[in-house]
């Protein structure tokens, strides 16, 4: 019972277990409409509480994520940044994914690319591009042209010439 000034007095009953919607930022698919809520209107809510719940069905005007998700390949990597895996748009507007033994400079690891790890892509790449830098243990040691010669690999001998001291 609350008692307020001028002999008003009565019941509040607020529901605290409701989760109301609040923002867009705190928009959830089961939160509720609060109608006197003015800083968040239910029309505002409502719309957007539809492109989490019931986005197939809506238009790429009501909800702009839309076009990331049903419509990637037209879509600019400004709008819709590329994905680590499965992106329509990978060699052209998006880096391509790099494959086992054949990684470059500029292909990306695939998140989700079967037998061939993000950890053993970045191990590929720092083996071919940043040997200098790599244990022998994580990249072997190179026949011939390894920069880590007589560090971590074992340096190379010159055979057919005599090497005369004075």
């Amino acid at each position: 019972m609350i008692n307020l000034i001028g002999g008003i007095s009565g019941h509040v009953d607020l529901d605290i277990s409701v989760d109301y919607c609040k923002s867009k930022a705190l928009l959830t698919p089961d939160c509720i409409y609060y109608e006197y809520y003015t800083l968040y209107p239910v029309e505002q809510c409502v719309k957007e509480q539809l492109c989490i719940t019931d986005l197939g069905n809506q238009t790429a005007s009501n909800c702009p994520q839309k076009k990331c998700k049903f419509d990637l390949v037209h879509q600019e990597v400004s709008d819709c940044p590329c994905l680590t895996t499965g992106d329509p748009r990978a060699n052209k507007a998006c880096p391509t994914y790099c494959s086992k033994g054949n990684v470059t400079t500029a292909c990306v690891c695939d998140t989700n690319k079967e037998g061939f790890t993000v950890a053993q892509c970045m191990l590929e790449k720092e083996c071919k591009f940043d040997l200098a830098n790599q244990s022998s243990s994580d990249c072997p040691c190179l026949s011939t042209a390894d920069p880590r010669a007589n560090r971590t690999c074992p340096g190379y001998c010159s055979t057919g010439y005599n090497v005369q001291y004075s």
